[in-house]
């Protein structure tokens, strides 16, 4: 399998994942990633990662794997190239805009 075919398989796990438990705690998006990866024949990932993923998507979030799954011609990217689906280094969902995620706290006094 290809990088770009490993990329748009672990997408459609994450993306499905995240529909799937839409709302839930991390820790079961968390156990469901894992699950869908190996349901896949997807080698472990880290639980650092795993936690990430999770995180993104039970805030709502869409985490991208890479530019293959950018694509809007893609299968697994419906959405499309939005400016918050853009990875970010690490592979990390981008901070939707406007969000003041990822912004230094202002100094006080």
């Amino acid at each position: 399998m290809s990088h770009a075919e490993t990329e748009v398989a672990l997408q459609r796990v994450i993306d499905a994942v995240a529909r799937e438990y839409a709302g839930r705690p991390a820790s079961e998006v968390k156990v469901a990633l894992a699950r869908g990866l190996t349901e896949i024949g997807h080698p472990a990932q880290s639980d650092p990662w795993l936690e990430a993923v999770a995180e993104e998507a039970a805030d709502g979030h869409r985490y991208v794997v890479g530019t293959a799954t950018m694509d809007p011609s893609s299968p697994s990217s419906p959405t499309g190239s939005r400016a918050q689906d853009r990875p970010r280094e690490g592979g990390q969902a981008m901070p939707r805009e406007g969000s003041d995620e990822g912004r230094p706290e202002p100094r006080t006094g």
